[in-house]
């Protein structure tokens, strides 16, 4: 059966969601909640970015959130990205958009990232540019 994506429509943008993976601690799902907010995501290559616009780091997503830079809240980024749930490349984190994505279009560079981790494949197939 084919998923409806959840639209959540906001005055600076909007966002499809797929798919919430399941069997994350508890901080993994708040760092990908935190990255999953509308105006954490740039359209057209699912970039996680700051509050000014900028590509977010690892650094900047935790102090966002209120947390300190330790090993135990970086090992929260290391395992969504050992998940498929995010990548890095070249210094730039991206969500996976199989999972969600921002804007009508995702590049194709950002879906080559995460083509081993594949979520609602089926949904995505429209918005392939």
């Amino acid at each position: 059966m084919k998923s409806k994506p959840i639209t959540v429509k906001k005055d600076t943008g909007w966002l499809k969601c797929f798919y919430f993976p399941s069997g994350l601690s508890k901080g993994e799902g708040k760092v990908l909640s935190y990255i999953m907010q509308h105006k954490r995501l740039r359209g057209y290559d699912n970039a996680v970015i700051n509050k000014d616009g900028g590509t977010a780091t690892t650094e900047t997503i935790l102090k966002n959130m209120g947390l300190s830079y330790t090993a135990t809240n970086r090992r929260l980024i290391q395992g969504l990205k050992d998940r498929g749930i995010i990548a890095k490349n070249k210094g730039i984190i991206y969500l996976n958009p199989y999972i969600a994505y921002k804007g009508a279009t995702v590049l194709n560079t950002t879906l080559e990232l995460f083509e081993s981790y594949r979520y609602g494949e089926e949904e995505i197939a429209g918005i392939l540019d």
